[in-house]
């Protein structure tokens, strides 16, 4: 140990470790390992797709490891905590000295300094010292901002600086990652996404969570007041609109359309048009083959329904508003599944237009004929709550801005020197950037070519002739 050098304790040793640029490329290298996998990997399906579409050791494996749904694994989230530890150490560690670099006093201009600089722009003129100093102090003032004047043997020497702020770039740069890793881990712990189908007229105070059976309450009540489509003339659909209403408490709250890319917006709630079909609810009759007695049933599609006098249980599967059978239009048609209470189940077709076909074959005992339907269109919602989007999206702006300033922007000083002997004025010009030191001496070169235009035109003021 030399003798500059302090002893370095547990918690030292802890910090350099967090503090390491090595500890960064492995944790950002091994999240982009993870997340080529959780592409790969459906994430968040059920049981059954996975036991359909893997091996069951592999299955096991993946259920052992949690890549069925690697976001929500406490080991993927452990990596972003890591993460974001790392970026605080590594700005906590290094900022107070940037910060002490940006706050600094203006250091001014240094004869010493000046001398060192190996590339220097200079020219000669016959304006004198005194008409031509304060013409640089303006133009530096005016391309640089605050400029610092200092006198010097036989003359003046000027020093201006542009851009200190920028060496604060990596830290906005990682003040953007917290951002995002915060708000990503903020909207997988709390966010969700969901479906439902409303049809009109209806409510519903919760949807389906994604790829899941479980319910996903909503702190509002919604219902579907409409639902308009219009199609192409090849039968495509072309535009559809829903009217949604938002109750609180029982009472409306306000009613808004929406539309693909439209979404209604709510106490961070967004609801999405995603899809529609439609429902066909029909008045059906059951006639006894026998007594003759006549029963209505109200049927809703694919809802399970009760045979009169419990002679099982029936389902309309199906609504063909033309159905066509060998080159024959039947019309409207009915297709049912029955499960009578003795006996296999079985398929049926129900003719809404053709009655006398209704009296060929029977539901149990009944005869069944339609007589009367309404067909309802409803809307397919994606509803969606991501409380930590408004940090992610900062986030992203902050990095955007970061990486411009880090890469793009710099922190350049200009030295101007203008020393007068009996006969001639000599102006140096040079300066020095923390980075792009070839970009920043452009500007250099360019602001000694102003310099240098500026002197020729006060010397022929002065003299009355052009200068040599």
């Amino acid at each position: 140990m030399t003798k500059n050098q302090q002893p370095v304790g547990p918690l030292g040793r802890l910090m350099g470790f967090f503090a390491s640029v090595k500890l960064s490329i492995a944790l950002l290298l091994t999240l982009a390992a993870t997340s080529i996998v959780g592409t790969v990997i459906p994430q968040g399906k059920t049981a059954e797709f996975y036991q359909q579409n893997y091996s069951a050791a592999f299955q096991r494996f993946l259920e052992a490891v949690n890549l069925t749904d690697m976001y929500h694994s406490w080991w993927f989230q452990a990596l972003l905590v890591l993460l974001a530890v790392n970026l605080m150490v590594c700005s906590v560690k290094r900022l107070p000295s940037t910060w002490k670099l940006v706050r600094a006093r203006p250091a001014g201009f240094h004869q010493g300094r000046f001398s060192s600089l190996k590339d220097k722009e200079e020219f000669e003129t016959q304006a004198p010292v005194n008409d031509l100093a304060p013409l640089v102090e303006k133009t530096l003032g005016r391309r640089f901002g605050k400029v610092k004047a200092t006198p010097v043997d036989q003359g003046f020497g000027y020093w201006a600086e542009r851009g200190r702020w920028t060496r604060l770039g990596p830290y906005v740069i990682h003040l953007g990652f917290l951002l995002t890793l915060a708000g990503g881990v903020l909207g997988s712990l709390y966010g969700f996404t969901g479906y439902v189908n409303l049809p009109e007229g209806e409510t519903t105070e919760r949807v389906s969570l994604r790829d899941s059976k479980d319910l996903q309450p909503l702190p509002f009540t919604l219902r579907c007041d409409r639902f308009s489509v219009q199609f192409y003339d090849n039968g495509m659909p072309k535009e559809y609109t829903s009217t949604l209403t938002v109750l609180e408490g029982g009472s409306p709250a306000f009613t808004q359309d929406i539309e693909v890319n439209h979404p209604l917006r709510h106490k961070g709630i967004n609801v999405f048009q995603s899809s529609y079909g439609s429902d066909t609810s029909a008045v059906l009759e059951f006639a006894h083959a026998e007594t003759g007695m006549i029963y209505e049933k109200e049927a809703a599609s694919r809802r399970m329904m009760e045979l009169p006098e419990g002679e099982g249980r029936f389902m309309v599967v199906e609504f063909d508003p033309s159905f066509s059978h060998q080159g024959m239009d039947l019309g409207p048609v009915f297709h049912l599944h029955v499960f009578p209470k003795e006996g296999p189940p079985f398929q049926m077709s129900v003719f809404a237009a053709r009655p006398e076909l209704n009296r060929m074959r029977t539901a149990g005992p009944f005869h069944v004929s339609a007589k009367s339907w309404k067909q309802t269109y409803y809307t397919g919602l994606q509803v969606t709550k991501d409380p930590g989007v408004g940090m992610v999206y900062t986030g992203f702006i902050l990095i955007i801005a970061g990486c411009f300033v880090t890469f793009f922007l710099f922190h350049g000083q200009v030295f101007v020197l203008v020393s007068g002997g009996k006969k001639k004025t000599r102006v140096s010009v040079a300066g020095v950037a923390n980075k792009n030191q070839q970009g920043f001496g452009i500007r250099v070169h360019r602001l000694a070519e102003i310099l240098s235009g500026q002197a020729a035109d006060l010397e022929k003021r002065k003299t009355g002739r052009e200068p040599r």
